[in-house]
């Protein structure tokens, strides 16, 4: 289900906030959540993914156009525009969908997004000159350029 560290704020005897209705009291003497508290955690979690944060990312994020994935969004989700694709948050949002694609949430958009990602990275974002990856990718049909190497970007990559 949730792995421990995950569950830590738990911990408390009292929580100073109150989780969709779960009990204040822990039931457990050495402060692990009860079988009740999971419950109401998971559903609450699995409807801010269902309804919150999947809703907000696809289908606007994706970028049929350019390749990759669109992130420059204003806080309402409303694109604000074509703008740089940089390594890192392309392999966010890629490791995002293929985490997806491969959970009980899955479906076949997840999928075609992580594959839609993979592609860009690949074929947009590899420098085949010298090769690992760009840092950043100029959006209008100009050659990627900043070639360095990102630590954090090729361990996104790696995991997948």
């Amino acid at each position: 289900m949730f792995p421990p560290r995950f569950l830590t704020f738990y911990k408390v005897r009292k929580r100073p906030f109150d989780i969709a209705g779960a009990p204040k009291e822990e039931a457990s003497p050495r402060g692990h959540p009860d079988d009740q508290a999971l419950v109401v955690a998971r559903r609450s979690l699995e409807r801010i993914l269902t309804q919150n944060i999947v809703p907000f990312w696809y289908p606007e994020v994706i970028d049929y156009q350019d390749g990759g994935y669109r992130l420059n969004h204003d806080l309402t989700g409303r694109w604000r525009g074509p703008a740089n694709k940089s390594l890192v948050t392309q392999a966010r949002t890629l490791w995002f969908f293929s985490r997806l694609a491969n959970s009980a949430y899955r479906n076949r958009e997840s999928l075609e997004a992580a594959s839609h990602g993979y592609t860009f990275l690949r074929d947009r974002m590899w420098d085949k000159e010298f090769g690992g990856f760009f840092g950043k990718s100029i959006h209008l049909d100009i050659p990627p350029r900043c070639r360095t190497s990102r630590c954090m970007a090729r361990l996104l990559v790696s995991t997948l």
